[in-house]
């Protein structure tokens, strides 16, 4: 943001989450184990959908400032003819 004006995102680090997996008794399914238990992951879909959400705002929020710099630099350029 410092040299351009225009926000990004960087990777910064990659860190396990401390959710332990969720366990579902289903005996008939085919992933189930020996006791009858199936593991799901420990994802928080509200939280992911927030995250995606604030994702796709800012991206849309990005374009919307290239447009207008686009747009202010097109009447630039027509002030000058």
């Amino acid at each position: 943001m410092k040299h351009s004006g225009v926000s990004t995102v960087d990777v910064v680090t990659v860190a396990e989450a401390s959710r332990a997996p969720e366990k579902a008794f289903m005996p008939h399914h085919p992933s189930a184990d020996a006791d009858g238990f199936v593991f799901r992951a420990a994802v928080d879909e509200n939280e992911e959908m927030v995250e995606m959400v604030e994702a796709s705002r800012q991206y849309q929020n990005n374009v919307e400032v290239i447009s207008t710099i686009r747009a202010l630099m097109m009447r630039t350029i027509n002030m000058g003819k």
